[in-house]
């Protein structure tokens, strides 16, 4: 698993579509997530398919998985700063043009206008590689837009502690008199909450690494003595199996040749 491909989701085998980190930090696309929890009966919880650590599903379903900004950013500078083929044209081999920031796929011109011509797909911000000004990817990666309303998330809704967009702020929404900042200023307050918990986290890492190593360490060392003891009591169980079918065997032979003195004493009368 160490050698695996970060931007390849492992359920799909193919690039991350919308990547979702889930709370062991392992990333899949966000479609192949419902999929597999679709598959689960009790849509409570669900085992993460690399570590098997219990996932607990959020109330809005997949969606409340946070958007794996990194695996984004990786995608997008290559998209950039490398030739691309179109994404639709596959297995042809068509050179990008555009890149659809919702999709995160590179089209040609002609794919690049049937997608946003398609209904779903309207709203969708495509921009065109080839421009200077968007090759600032930290801002293009970094960018969301409100699943909702699909527009720009420029707010952040203190009491929901979700990026919103515009339209979320009316009088009008599921935020409604809530409090809001801009969303810089959000994610600064953030930022300043979660980076001395992330700094916690890195100092007591080696602890942790330790501990885990150690429980490691502790399982082999059970799976041997259970191995050992399995063996043990099987091997027991067969001599004493043996020893019981030996005894009966001679008993058995025993009742036979009595039977056969007796049976020739009557005959002999």
């Amino acid at each position: 698993m160490s050698t695996a491909d970060p931007l390849q989701c492992m359920l799909c085998n193919k690039r991350h579509k919308d990547p979702r980190i889930l709370e062991c930090f392992h990333s899949f696309c966000r479609e192949c997530i419902d999929k597999h929890i679709n598959k689960i009966e009790a849509k409570v919880s669900f085992a993460c398919p690399m570590c098997r650590m219990e996932i607990v599903i959020p109330k809005s379903g997949v969606k409340g998985f946070k958007v794996n900004y990194y695996i984004r950013a990786i995608q997008a500078s290559a998209a950039f700063s490398t030739f691309s083929n179109c994404d639709k044209c596959k297995p042809e081999t068509t050179e990008a043009l555009d890149r659809c920031l919702e999709c995160e796929s590179n089209f040609c011109d002609t794919c690049s206008n049937r997608h946003i011509d398609t209904d779903g797909n309207r709203d969708h911000h495509v921009i065109k590689l080839s421009k200077p000004e968007t090759k600032s990817i930290t801002q293009l990666s970094h960018k969301s837009y409100c699943e909702k309303h699909k527009e720009e998330n420029k707010f952040y809704c203190m009491l929901c502690e979700i990026p919103v967009c515009k339209e979320c702020v009316a009088k009008v929404s599921d935020h409604k008199g809530h409090k809001y900042k801009g969303i810089h200023e959000g994610a600064k307050e953030k930022r300043e909450k979660v980076n001395p918990m992330i700094k916690s986290m890195h100092e007591y890492l080696p602890c942790l690494q330790d501990y885990v190593k150690e429980m490691v360490d502790c399982k082999k060392m059970l799976d041997g003595y259970s191995q050992e003891a399995i063996t043990n009591i099987t091997n027991r169980c067969q001599f004493l199996k043996d020893q019981i079918d030996k005894i009966g065997n001679n008993l058995v032979l025993e009742v036979e040749s009595h039977k056969t003195v007796k049976t020739n004493a009557l005959t002999n009368i």
